[in-house]
């Protein structure tokens, strides 16, 4: 854990900051507190192909589509979002530091590329011809 000491004038500030995450917290205890969560195994290195397991529409032709792209970079080890956790994936990275993706990917019916964040839950890897 890496304490931070600022000196203002008529006293003194310290932030602890978690190792593994860099989030920043007030006390002690709840740094060592996050430290003590494990870290989620990467699924997906960068350039896998992948396909989102949530269908994206096309405004353009009005369609929809599940979409398929690429990892263009990963983001972590962070604590997830509680609310997004929560409310759509069930609470399946409660507890732990998690990675983000980032996955370009082009519309197939307008070809306008797209891309977004996504959790490793929410991703289906396609088979890589490697």
């Amino acid at each position: 854990m890496k304490t931070i000491r600022e000196v203002l004038p008529r006293r003194v500030r310290f932030t602890y900051v978690c190792k593994k995450c860099k989030t920043r917290y007030r006390n002690k205890r709840s740094a060592l507190k996050c430290e003590a969560k494990p870290v989620e195994e990467k699924g997906f290195r960068l350039g896998d192909l992948i396909k989102w397991r949530e269908q994206y529409h096309c405004d353009r032709y009005n369609k929809n589509y599940f979409p398929k792209g690429k990892v263009v970079r990963i983001l972590g080890p962070m604590l997830p979002d509680e609310e997004y956790n929560i409310k759509w994936l069930q609470s399946s990275l409660s507890g732990k530091h998690v990675f983000q993706y980032e996955v370009k990917w082009p519309c197939p019916y307008c070809g306008k590329p797209s891309g977004s964040l996504f959790y490793s839950p929410e991703l289906n890897q396609i088979k890589n011809p490697r």
